[in-house]
């Protein structure tokens, strides 16, 4: 094999076998780390947020039942910047308190977005190649189709708000304005964020290429 990761792993192959147990067992201790994280995470977020209001909640009602789907939880969190979704059977769509501000469009796209992510089942996927990814740690293949996987999920996540008639520079214009206040160390452990790691400036030329 003589691709990089053929390469690599031919190095390792080499290596005594206690040196791999060692090397294996500190990026299975990082993948515990990493579930652990998410989790406390996740306590922190139900400890300092409040279920939305019900203007919040009937907007959701009509996002999802166009989508054929129930309607997620949804909660207001002050340590949010990007709107946020966590879990799958039970899912939870968490906003920013600067929400409650939010003109109607911003919050239908927003809204269009998360539930997207939801009837795409992203979370559980990327979740799934994240863990992937700590075990075959050694191949660069394994962390760039990782990377692949978060910039296709957002992609793929836009083109069905559009198809679900939300006009583009409403879209495009919700991007932005999350974008300007977004820095990736508020990006959570858990959970599918609005933003990922995906430019948004090339997500919104696409939206606005039509």
């Amino acid at each position: 094999d003589r691709s990089l990761g053929g390469k690599v792993k031919h190095i390792f192959q080499k290596l005594d076998p206690w040196v791999m147990t060692v090397v294996w067992s500190v990026f299975g201790c990082l993948a515990v780390i990493r579930l652990l994280r998410a989790k406390t995470g996740l306590c922190r977020l139900i400890g300092s947020s409040r279920p939305a209001s019900d203007e919040v909640r009937l907007a959701c009602e009509r996002v999802a039942t166009k989508s054929k789907v129930r309607s997620p939880q949804l909660r207001v969190c002050k340590q949010l910047v990007s709107p946020l979704l966590t879990g799958w059977r039970n899912p939870v769509i968490w906003l920013p308190e600067e929400s409650e501000t939010w003109t109607a469009s911003k919050l239908n796209a927003v809204l269009h977005h998360e539930v997207a992510h939801w009837v795409r089942a992203d979370g559980p996927w990327q979740w799934f190649v994240t863990l992937t990814t700590c075990f075959w740690w050694w191949n660069p293949v394994a962390w760039k189709a990782l990377l692949r996987l978060k910039a296709e999920t957002e992609q793929a996540a836009d083109e069905r708000v559009l198809s679900q008639k939300v006009p583009a520079t409403d879209y495009a214009q919700a991007l932005i304005e999350i974008a300007s206040s977004w820095l990736p160390k508020h990006q959570p452990a858990l959970g599918v964020p609005m933003l990922g790691v995906s430019e948004i400036e090339k997500r919104v030329r696409e939206l606005l290429r039509d």
